[in-house]
């Protein structure tokens, strides 16, 4: 610590920065920590990506009103700092695509010490189970479907050229990958060193005009540790949160990557201090489908939380994932709750839709209605098979689509009743559209 002039530290709303940030709580008044949003206030938001910094800065002002710590902000929106044309020649050399070129003069100003350090979390994404599913093979083959569908995202789903991707990438996954792993998933030593070997020193490239980079996780014994424990405990970040826990358990009480804190959450869950895990007890299910456009079986994916979606690697047009539950009363109605709570511009790109054993009764535009749908289905007799159907109509990518993919099952009730009803089906959504 004494080695250097000043010390940075950026700060974020989420994981791994708190990870950082808890390991070094003896130190933090040693440390200059900042967080960049473009704006500093929410109401000035104007597109999606503002809006993600925003949460960062939301999260920030909550831990900075309750935590001794020494952050500042940096609003970029109007930007009043600029790189000199020959600053500017060098960071674009070291650098084949910007990763946040425009944080560079800020950087610059407020640590303009020559030996400054920036202390960075990155490579925690390694721990994280971050490209792996439950039925994730570990496979060569896993590796280049990963690869296609980061491309084909790319390129907005262009399949001229993807035999001959298909084949080069098996090709060099075959030379790099093709030895005995020791139990470690191949998919994960591909993330290691390629992701980050690749975009991570890119990032660390364009900021070194300002300071050096430090990652203290960046050491095989801790990467390895982190990969050495069960997929559950890894992706639901167990063993960061317990060292956050062990060292500065607070920072555990503040939002990830959302407004609301640990209360408010349990609040908004309807559980309570005495019993936080009431709202598992009820589970209406616990796996589906995910199937291709032929409907073929592609994997089983496990859930806990009654939420349907199409699994990051599985994104492609036409694929969709299916939850299926037979009704066993012998004549009656089902009554069912859905919520979709992404929205967005992106109309079409993926809906939902509720069959009647195969015969499509309602489908609904996920990026229209971000709130409840009360769905009462009439006139069904035992064993009737009701399907939750979520679909893609293009190739899409990244952990970002497939949260915008669930679609909550909140509620699902069976009536019974002789009682005919002239309507199959009805909904009170206004962007739900029916077909029988």
């Amino acid at each position: 610590m004494d080695t250097y002039d000043d010390i940075a530290f950026s700060l974020t709303g989420g994981n791994d920065s708190r990870i950082s940030l808890a390991m070094l709580k003896e130190h933090k008044d040693k440390i200059r920590m900042f967080t960049y949003a473009a704006v500093d206030n929410s109401k000035e938001i104007q597109n999606r990506t503002q809006a993600s910094y925003d949460i960062d800065r939301v999260i920030l002002e909550k831990m900075k009103d309750n935590l001794d710590l020494n952050h500042e902000f940096y609003f970029f929106k109007n930007n009043k700092y600029q790189l000199s044309e020959e600053v500017s020649r060098a960071v674009s050399k070291n650098v084949f695509r910007s990763h946040g070129k425009f944080l560079v003069p800020y950087y610059m100003q407020s640590f303009p010490k020559e030996k400054s350090l920036h202390i960075r979390a990155n490579l925690l994404e390694i721990g994280r189970s971050y490209l792996i599913s439950p039925t994730t093979a570990n496979s060569i083959e896993s590796i280049n479907d990963s690869y296609v569908l980061y491309v084909l995202g790319k390129y907005k789903g262009n399949t001229d050229d993807i035999d001959d991707l298909k084949e080069y990438t098996n090709k060099m996954n075959e030379e790099y990958y093709s030895f005995d792993s020791f139990d470690y998933q191949l998919l994960d030593l591909a993330f290691w060193g390629s992701r980050m070997g690749r975009w991570h020193a890119e990032i660390v490239n364009e900021t070194d005009v300002a300071f050096q980079s430090y990652i203290p996780y960046n050491m095989r014994a801790l990467i390895d540790i982190s990969l050495s424990f069960s997929y559950d405990v890894r992706k639901s970040i167990k063993f960061f949160r317990d060292l956050i826990n062990r060292n500065y358990p607070v920072l555990n009480f503040f939002g990830y990557n959302r407004f609301d804190n640990l209360y408010e959450q349990m609040q908004e869950a309807g559980n309570t201090m005495r019993n936080p895990y009431s709202r598992f007890k009820d589970n209406i299910f616990n796996r589906y489908n995910i199937y291709d456009n032929e409907n073929k079986v592609l994997k089983e994916i496990i859930n806990y939380n009654n939420t349907i979606y199409i699994d990051r690697n599985s994104l492609r047009k036409g694929n969709y994932s299916q939850l299926d539950l037979i009704f066993s009363k012998e004549n009656g109605h089902a009554h069912l709750t859905l919520n979709s709570p992404y929205s967005s511009k992106n109309r079409g790109t993926l809906s939902y839709s509720i069959y009647v054993n195969d015969e499509l009764y309602l489908e609904e535009d996920m990026n229209i209605w971000r709130y409840t749908n009360d769905i009462t289905i009439f006139n069904l007799k035992s064993n009737d098979k009701i399907s939750i159907r979520v679909n893609i109509s293009k190739n899409l990518k990244g952990i970002s689509w497939e949260s915008a993919s669930k679609v909550i099952l909140k509620s699902y009730e069976e009536y019974q009743t002789k009682q005919k009803i002239s309507k199959k089906i009805t909904a009170t959504s206004p962007a739900s559209k029916i077909f029988v």
